[in-house]
């Protein structure tokens, strides 16, 4: 950002030099990247006419200069090589100021000299006259001997070339500037008072359609103005800060956004439609001309600014040719608004756009300035523009939910705990009440009220900073302090996730990282609606829009990445964070998830082993792996899988009675969505926090067995739409305390078993530690499950 020092001093008295202005900004955190001193930064230099030049008596390369300094003659030694009698020189006479210094009586080589011919670098100015590499500077020749050069150049003056970090918006004005300075130097602001603007007529009705990404929108009608050229003291600021003057009505726009930092933006009245204007999103075909000279289609989503029947311009950003205000406009609305930074954020970047506008609108500007910029700039169009028939509206207000800054405990104690000094509490009470005069300090601790202008103030350690930045960072003690190092326990579910990270590694697995972001597209193609996922205000881009729901998309994206570089099969896995959208912040949980395709084993083995194509039991085989550590894991059929899972091919995973995540496979529509082109892709993904409170038990080492253990096989032709969960649960619920484990052992659909059934086989497993079990024992066991399993199940021995 440019800043002209002239202007600066119209809201602070300075008494600085412009070095020392910028150690000043540099102690308030704005780093000064270039300076550019203009005008004249000299006194007591006059105009003097040449009129003899001999050579110096003791050196061959300085001369003896006769000069008509205006009140007489006198010699001075030169070493220039360009003068010539009859030129026009600036003379610095004895006790002149020149940027390097005073200039004092001198004697070279013997020779004294009352005085200096200077050169344009001496100066500090630019060249005026013929140009000349080196030497002396030659001015017009019309100048009278005596004149003083100073008014030649104009009063000195400097433009600062300041780099505004984008966490400080606040700054991107002279207003802003010198409000920090102010707090500073402990001087008062003099901000201009823009008198309150009485309409004589009713306001333009302005339609609020869109109130979250506009919250304020004023508008104020002129009519009967006379757009003449702008004053030239107006000129030559925006020329100082490289903006190209127009015309009065569109530099006192700009010149009030560079002095308060608020954008304005005026409208040609005549030329809107049905003279009334709307803030709302554009329609599906819109288009506007921008003042670029770009035909651009607007996306349904951006905002605009519209009349009766089109948009007028790009809400924020950039203004219509069709309502620009041109030398012959005598109507005008004046627009001075707030708009929600993402907003202009994101439509500024999807077209490309920069304007001094956008730079700021997407920072945030204040919104309680807004009516203070459109009343300052109304007083300069009335001063420049007006005529005896001007007639001003009343000013429109749309301000549906007026701001509320944030309020902030704090006490001197507090400050100096924060940042280990011993700042006197008088001294921190003035510099925050210089930031919010509305601090109420008739209570404990104090009640400071941020500023609209500092959204950014909502802690105590942020008045902490403000206090350290404004006393002095020097006053902070450097003195070591001791850390305080506590060691914390690793929660239980990063201690299962790095567990099961090892596992799958040493299964053959690969781990992925992805973003915690996706796109509405890929929520689309996973089945998953846009809207019901926890949104980002301000994303990085529309690829990284929204929170993620589940880990799946994700790892589906880099599986396809690898198919597409020839890696057909693929075991990947992920643990992360996956978010819902609630009231408030969006709930998070941890999560793992893995996906699966191709071939398993992946590739030949040496001794020939079958290489088969993946299916349902090589996930529930891992996930059971996985979760080998708790009492009772539960494969079911899921009787809601969400959309991108295949419905027939879904299981619901449980742990100790508690829903913890699914196995199955992917739906091939999810699959083309991701671009993941192999026949199909299975997966499995755990919630670990639900794990984690599951009580996963602790690994045992158990005494090699005493006694033997008795096994019984049983097969049964049962209802093919019976689970195997069902069938195992009534197994153990029947079989009683010594039934150790139940295996399948086969499932036969074939000659002599009835349509709708099947033949299932188990292998039950009896053991006790204590004892030889008896027959008798292990038959009353398996009878009971003979009879459970026909009764619950109505199966029957197969024969």
């Amino acid at each position: 950002m440019r800043l002209l020092q002239s202007w600066l001093s119209d809201f602070i008295d300075i008494d600085l030099t412009p070095d020392e202005l910028a150690g000043k900004f540099t102690l308030l955190g704005i780093e000064v990247e270039a300076m550019e001193k203009t005008g004249a930064c000299f006194t007591g230099v006059r105009v003097a006419e040449i009129l003899k030049i001999d050579k110096h008596p003791n050196a061959d390369k300085l001369s003896l200069v006769l000069v008509n300094t205006g009140a007489g003659e006198q010699t001075v030694v030169c070493g220039a090589k360009n003068i010539a009698v009859g030129q026009k020189i600036p003379l610095a006479g004895v006790g002149a100021k020149l940027p390097d210094g005073e200039l004092k009586k001198t004697s070279i080589r013997g020779v004294e000299s009352c005085g200096m011919i200077c050169s344009a670098g001496e100066l500090q100015v630019a060249e005026s006259g013929p140009a000349h590499e080196h030497g002396i500077m030659v001015l017009d020749a019309g100048l009278a001997p005596g004149a003083d050069v100073a008014a030649l150049f104009g009063e000195p003056d400097c433009v600062f070339e300041l780099k505004i970090t984008p966490n400080r918006p606040e700054l991107l004005s002279v207003l802003g500037i010198a409000r920090e300075l102010a707090v500073q130097l402990d001087k008062p602001l003099k901000k201009p008072a823009a008198p309150k603007i009485e309409g004589t007529v009713p306001p333009i009705p302005v339609r609020l359609e869109d109130p979250e990404s506009c919250p304020r929108y004023t508008a104020r009608v002129l009519k009967n103005l006379e757009n003449r050229a702008s004053p030239d003291w107006m000129q030559k600021r925006l020329k100082a800060l490289d903006s190209n003057p127009k015309n009065a009505l569109v530099d006192i726009t700009n010149y009030v956004l560079y002095e308060t930092g608020h954008p304005l933006h005026a409208f040609d009245f005549d030329k809107l439609a049905g003279g009334e204007l709307a803030v709302r999103r554009a329609r599906p075909g819109e288009r506007l001309n921008t003042l670029d000279g770009r035909d651009v289609p607007l996306d349904p989503g951006c905002l605009v600014i519209a009349d009766a029947e089109k948009p007028a311009a790009l809400a924020g950003i950039m203004g219509g040719t069709e309502t620009a205000v041109s030398e012959e406009t005598h109507n005008i609305v004046l627009e001075s608004a707030y708009f929600h930074p993402p907003v202009i954020h994101i439509t500024a970047r999807k077209y490309g756009f920069r304007s001094e506008s956008s730079y700021r609108f997407e920072r945030s500007t204040d919104i309680e300035n807004a009516v203070y910029a459109s009343d300052r700039a109304t007083e300069l169009i009335l001063a420049c523009c007006s005529t005896p028939e001007t007639v001003v509206s009343e000013l429109g207000d749309s301000y549906p939910k007026p701001y509320a800054g944030a309020e902030v405990g704090v006490t001197p104690r507090m400050i100096n705990d924060i940042l280990g000094t011993e700042i006197a509490d008088e001294e921190i009470l003035r510099i925050l009440r210089a930031l919010s005069p509305d601090m109420d300090t008739s209570v404990t601790p104090w009640i400071f009220k941020a500023p609209s202008h500092r959204r950014d103030i909502s802690l105590p350690c942020d008045l902490a900073e403000e206090v350290a930045m404004y006393a002095g960072y020097d006053r902070i003690p450097v003195a070591p302090r001791p850390a305080t190092v506590t060691i914390t326990e690793i929660p239980a579910q990063q201690r299962l996730a790095s567990r099961y990270k090892d596992k799958l590694a040493a299964l053959g697995f690969y781990e992925v990282y992805n973003y915690d972001f996706l796109s509405g597209a890929e929520l689309a193609g996973f089945g998953l609606e846009p809207g019901q996922q926890p949104e980002l205000e301000n994303p990085l881009s529309l690829d990284w829009q929204y929170l993620r729901p589940s880990l799946l998309p994700g790892i589906a994206r880099a599986a396809a990445y690898n198919a597409r570089h020839s890696a057909q099969a693929a075991n990947l896995f992920e643990t992360g964070k996956v978010y819902a959208k609630t009231p408030g912040r969006p709930a998070e949980k941890l999560h793992l998830a893995a996906l699966l395709c191709g071939t398993w084993p992946q590739g030949a083995f040496w001794r020939g082993g079958e290489i088969k194509p993946l299916d349902f039991f090589h996930v529930k085989g891992i996930v059971s792996s996985l979760l080998s550590g708790f009492e009772q894991v539960d494969f079911s059929p899921d009787a809601s899988p969400p959309d991108y899972m295949h419905p027939g091919i879904c299981a619901g995973i449980k742990v100790n009675g508690k829903p913890a995540g699914r196995a199955g496979r992917l739906h091939p529509s999810s699959l083309r969505a991701a671009g993941l082109k192999t026949g199909s892709a299975w997966s499995f993904e755990l919630d670990l926090d639900t794990l984690a409170k599951c009580g996963a038990a602790s690994v045992k080492v158990k005494p090699v067995a005493e006694f033997p253990s008795a096994w019984r096989d049983i097969s049964v032709v049962i209802d093919k739409t019976a689970p195997y969960s069902r069938i195992e649960k009534t197994v153990r619920d029947a079989a009683g305390e010594h039934l150790q484990s139940v295996t399948l052992h086969d499932v036969y659909n074939g000659e002599n078993i009835p349509a709708g059934s099947q033949s299932v086989t188990l292998r039950l497993v009896y053991f006790s530690p204590e004892r030889t079990l008896r027959d008798s024992e292990v038959e009353t066991s398996f009878n009971a499950v003979i009879a459970a399993l026909g009764s619950k199940l109505n199966a029957r021995l197969r024969s």
